[in-house]
């Protein structure tokens, strides 16, 4: 899996933002339509729609759905489904 992380974000510093979270375009999968991110939670893969932002270069930010810190999975096949075990690499 990949991590969700935040992009470097320009503003006021009075104003408290919100991190923007940027990820690989590999992890965004389309289901039923809709684009959607697969989050690995306790050894489990969960859907969770998304809410595209701009692109750049191989990257993509994700405006809703996910949070920062949150590990992906990357290039998902179709028979993945949301509660699923998967095998997280290097743990």
């Amino acid at each position: 899996p990949s991590t969700a992380r935040p992009a470097d974000a320009a503003g006021d510093a009075n104003i408290p933002q919100a991190p923007t979270v940027v990820v690989s375009k590999r992890a965004i999968a389309e289901r039923s339509g809709q684009k959607v991110v697969f989050v690995v939670t306790s050894r489990l893969a969960v859907l969770r729609p998304v809410v595209l932002g701009p692109e750049r270069l191989d990257q993509v930010e994700v405006k809703s759905g996910l949070a920062p810190g949150e590990a992906v999975i990357l290039n998902a096949p179709e028979t993945v489904q949301s509660g699923g075990h998967v095998r997280v690499r290097g743990a």
